[in-house]
């Protein structure tokens, strides 16, 4: 039985677990590869605290324009949330996962 507002599925099953993670990797000009992953909480729950922590940052007087979220926000927005950011040539980051 799936728990009171909670969406139905295997997405919401999996996400019991209560870890999210999310990974990038980016590839610049002199051809160096850079990381990232993200890990968070439960993915609802820090959907849910970005939004309020997003509304919260816009009503105390974001600039009008057109804006990246970090250019708005600021970087520290998912950590804001209880998530956590690591930074690593790709490599490193791959060796660490395993």
């Amino acid at each position: 039985m799936p728990r009171e507002g909670r969406p139905q599925g295997d997405r919401a099953d999996r996400a019991a677990d209560g870890v999210s993670h999310a990974w990038a990797e980016a590839l610049d000009a002199a051809g160096r590869v850079r990381a990232a992953e993200l890990r968070c909480g439960e993915g609802f729950a820090v959907t849910a605290v970005i939004a309020a922590e997003t509304a919260l940052r816009v009503a105390a007087g974001a600039e009008p324009g057109a804006w990246t979220p970090r250019a708005l926000l600021g970087a520290d927005l998912v950590e804001a949330a209880g998530c956590t950011v690591t930074l690593a040539d790709a490599g490193a980051l791959r060796t660490a996962a395993r």
